[in-house]
C-alpha cells in the first residue's frame, strides 16, 4: 500500500507543480474554461431519462476544457445520471478515451453496472478477478492473444485508483512485449507507438 501511496502522491503534485496552470485551477485562483459543443448540447436535450438541472450540469461538463467537479450526496444521481450519460456522449461522440475511477471495487462495479444499461458497448474494468463481479469485462479476462486488441479498441476504462496506478503500467508493458514479441497486425504497431520494422 505504501508504493500505491506515493504513486498518487507523485502524480498528484506532477500534475499540480509541472504546470502551473493546473495549480491556479486547482487552488481555485483562475476559473475553468468552457466551450460550448452545439452538437452535443442538442444530443443531451434529447435525453429523456434526465430533469431539466442535470442536463445543464451534462452541458457544463461535458464543454469544460480543463476541469469539472460533480459533488453531492448519495442518491442524486451523480453515478446513475450525471455519469453514464457524460462517459455515453464521450465514448459514442468522440474520440476521447476515458478512466472512470472510484475508491472502492464496491464504487467500481456500480459504475460498471451503469455503463452496461448505456449506449457503450466496449469497456474494460481493471482488476482481477476477485475484485469484482464483472467478469466479462475484467481486464484480467481476457487472452494475452486479445488484450491488445481489446486495449486499442477500446474507448473505456474503469477501475480503483490503486488499480489504475499498477495497471496502467502493466498495460503498457504487456502490449510492448505483445508488439515485440509476437506477429501482431500492422495497425496495432502504429496505435501503440512502437517503431514500424
Amino acid at each position: 500500500m505504501d508504493v500505491i501511496n506515493k504513486y498518487l502522491l507523485s502524480s498528484v503534485a506532477d500534475f499540480t507543480f509541472k504546470n502551473s496552470k493546473n495549480k491556479e485551477y486547482i487552488l481555485g485562483l483562475k476559473e475553468p474554461q468552457f466551450i460550448e459543443n452545439q452538437t452535443l448540447n442538442d444530443t443531451i436535450d434529447e435525453i429523456n431519462e434526465i430533469d431539466a438541472e442535470k442536463k445543464i450540469i451534462l452541458k457544463k461538463a461535458i464543454s469544460t476544457q480543463n476541469y469539472f467537479l460533480i459533488q453531492g450526496p448519495p442518491g442524486t444521481g451523480k453515478t446513475s445520471y450525471i455519469l453514464k450519460h457524460l462517459a455515453q456522449l464521450l465514448c459514442c461522440n468522440s474520440n476521447e478515451t476515458i478512466l472512470l475511477l472510484a475508491y472502492t471495487n464496491r464504487a467500481v462495479d456500480e459504475i460498471c453496472s451503469v455503463i452496461k444499461q448505456s449506449k457503450i458497448t466496449n469497456f474494460i474494468r481493471l482488476g482481477n478477478k476477485d475484485s469484482s463481479e464483472h467478469t466479462d469485462v475484467l481486464m484480467s479476462h481476457f487472452s494475452s492473444d486479445d488484450l491488445a486488441d481489446k486495449v486499442n479498441n477500446c474507448k473505456c476504462f474503469v477501475a480503483t485508483v490503486a488499480t489504475a496506478i499498477i495497471t496502467t503500467t502493466r498495460i503498457v508493458i504487456i502490449i510492448s512485449f505483445i508488439v515485440r514479441f509476437v506477429i501482431v497486425p500492422p495497425k496495432y504497431k502504429t496505435v501503440v507507438g512502437a517503431k514500424k520494422t
